[in-house]
This record gives C-alpha cells, sequence and structure tokens, in this order.
C-alpha cells in the first residue's frame, strides 16, 4: 500500500466507511509492518523480502484505495528473532504448473 509516500506492506484488520464532507470514504484500518530487511534483501538479490510485525502498535487508518495490491505475509522461521514474515506476491502457485487454476484435472476429461 502507499503510506507516507512509500510502499509498505500491512494487515488490513477492517474496512469502513466514514462521511466525510457530506460524503462516503471508504478507509482500512491496518497493522503496518516494519520496512524490509535490508541485510537479507542485499543478500537475495532482492528476492527476499522480511519485515517484522508489531500488530496493534503500529496500528493506522488509510484511505482503502492506498492498497495496491494483496501478498501473503508468511512467518520467517530461519531466525531467532520473533514476529518476522517474508512477502509472497503468488500464495498457492506452484512452480512449474502454468494452467489456470480452474483447468480441469487431465483425469477428469478422459473416457473409461
Amino acid at each position: 500500500m502507499l503510506y507516507k509516500k512509500a510502499l509498505r506492506f500491512a494487515e488490513v484488520q477492517f474496512y469502513f466507511n466514514l462521511r466525510i464532507d457530506d460524503r462516503d470514504t471508504p478507509l482500512a484500518l491496518v497493522s503496518v509492518f516494519g520496512r524490509p530487511e535490508e541485510h537479507l534483501r542485499h543478500l537475495s538479490f532482492g528476492a527476499l523480502l522480511v519485515c517484522s510485525f508489531h500488530g496493534i502498535e503500529r496500528l493506522v487508518v488509510v484511505p482503502a484505495k492506498a492498497i495496491q495490491s494483496v501478498v501473503g505475509m508468511v512467518p520467517f522461521l530461519q531466525t531467532q528473532q520473533d514476529a518476522l514474515y517474508f512477502v509472497v506476491e503468488k500464495m498457492g502457485h506452484i512452480a512449474g504448473d502454468e494452467s489456470p487454476p480452474d483447468a480441469p484435472d487431465e483425469e477428469e476429461g478422459e473416457d473409461e
């Protein structure tokens, strides 16, 4: 999402509308993740983005249109530090499987 003129990751808690100047304005309450760990980002040539999560300590309200995409934040278990998560842009995507998600399995179309 766009937050303070920078792209940041956040967990949406909920969406709501608020009447501002006689207009319903769609907003979101989000918990903002810390910036990606620069050391891990550098070691992985930008492929691994690991961020700290602070829960209710970093709650902010943002315009819903500030949210630009949806990603998965998966626990990063390669360290002793708690509350670290890495970014996954295509959750459920299996490497090498380029078929659409609703494509029938090969077995389903075969006659017996």
